[in-house]
């Protein structure tokens, strides 16, 4: 049997983690990967002027490690920063220098600040219009909705499924949220739910390994088929 956790496993404060340029650097030439992504700082809405100009000069100097060690053909530039001036330095210092993929980063730490976040992630789009655009940081179900018809983000990432189903949550084709039971069950008929939809889930004091991957990987589809469904992504 699995056990997920609540709550703890996803309040991880990710802006106080850090690792050396050079050592992430090294990472990547260990793993040779198609893509790989500039090591960036996040910048924070409480940052003063000189802690964002610091960040601004240290992005751009990883800019130049990472292209002096791979081809920029692999390289993705971050976005960071929540004024256009700032998004603006550091998406033409990127473009400048041969970059044509970007990532929009430092998102989760404005998720609760509804008209900086969609200003924010607007201008991102705005200003990489010629150029593929990832987001990282997707949080809830509502992002994924703004991403694609408001912003019209090509790709993101995130750990959503995984939080919603340790929550024991159903997404349905809406992309509306329900607490698992035999009832939502009826609102699918992917393979996962088919396959659940067979199991006796009353004879079940708790969730064992098999439901919970099935919901996930029906959690999985949901998402996947919405974002299809809509003609922005």
């Amino acid at each position: 049997m699995v056990k997920l956790y609540k709550g703890k496993s996803f309040n991880q404060d990710y802006s106080k983690i850090t690792l050396p340029v050079n050592d992430v650097l090294e990472g990547y030439e260990l793993m040779d990967p198609d893509l790989l992504v500039v090591p960036d700082e996040i910048i924070l809405p409480m940052d003063s002027d000189i802690i964002v100009k610091k960040k601004i000069e240290n992005m751009k100097e990883n800019v130049i490690k990472t292209l002096d060690r791979f081809p920029k053909s692999k390289v993705i530039g971050v976005i960071q920063g929540l004024t256009s001036k700032t998004m603006d330095n550091l998406y033409d210092f990127e473009k400048n220098h041969g970059i044509t993929i970007f990532a929009r980063g430092g998102l989760i730490p404005i998720k609760r600040r509804n008209n900086l976040y969609c200003e924010t992630i607007k201008y991102s789009r705005q200003i990489t219009k010629e150029n593929f655009l990832h987001a990282f940081g997707i949080v809830n179900l509502s992002q994924i909705k703004c991403y694609g018809r408001c912003a019209n983000i090509d790709s993101f990432d995130s750990t959503i499924v995984r939080a919603l189903t340790s929550e024991l949550y159903f997404v349905d084709e809406n992309l509306v949220k329900h607490r698992f039971s035999d009832e939502v069950l009826t609102k699918c008929d992917c393979y996962f739910c088919d396959r659940l939809r067979s199991l006796r889930l009353e004879n079940y004091e708790y969730l064992g390994r098999s439901i919970i991957e099935k919901l996930y990987l029906h959690n999985i589809i949901a998402i996947r088929n919405y974002c299809d469904s809509v003609e922005c992504f």
